[in-house]
C-alpha cells in the first residue's frame, strides 16, 4: 500500500471555475452511485486529472470515465474495495515509481484503495507522464 499523503491543494477560484466547467454531469451521476468509500477515491482522483491534465476532456466510455487530450490517456474504475487508475497507453509508460499492474498489451493500472493515497508523488509524477506521452 501506498504511503498516506495529503491531497493536492486548489490553486485559486478561478481554477476551480475551470475545472467545474470541465466536469459532466453524466461523470457526476456515475461517481455519486459508487459506494462509499471508494466514491471519494473516485472524486479525488478526478480532482486530480482535471487538476494534473489541464487540457483533458472527460467522458463516460464503456461504463467508467475516461479523460482524453488527442487520445484516451486514463481512466477511473471503482470495485468494491479499491479503485483503478487507468492508464490507456499504461504499457508505454516508464514507471520508475513501480505503480502500475497489468499484463494486457497497452492497459495498465494502479490500485488505490484509501483516498489518502490519491496525493501520492509518484501517482501524480505517472499522470504527468502519461500526459506527457499523449502531448508528444
Amino acid at each position: 500500500m501506498m504511503a498516506k499523503v495529503f491531497l493536492p491543494q486548489r490553486s485559486g477560484a478561478a481554477d476551480s471555475v475551470a475545472l467545474r466547467s470541465r466536469r459532466t454531469k453524466e461523470v457526476d451521476r456515475l461517481l455519486a452511485d459508487i459506494e462509499r468509500p471508494q466514491r471519494e477515491v473516485a472524486r479525488a482522483l478526478r480532482q486530480l486529472i482535471l487538476e494534473t491534465g489541464s487540457g483533458l476532456q472527460e467522458k463516460v466510455m464503456y461504463g467508467v470515465p475516461w479523460y482524453r487530450g488527442k487520445d484516451y490517456v486514463c481512466a477511473i474504475a471503482s470495485h468494491s474495495d479499491h479503485t483503478n487508475l487507468e492508464f490507456y497507453r499504461g504499457s508505454s509508460l516508464r514507471d520508475p515509481g513501480r505503480l502500475l499492474e497489468g499484463t494486457g498489451k497497452n492497459l495498465r493500472h494502479v490500485k488505490i484503495y484509501v483516498v489518502e493515497d490519491v496525493g501520492q508523488p509518484r501517482l501524480k509524477a505517472l499522470l504527468r507522464e502519461a500526459l506527457d506521452l499523449d502531448a508528444a
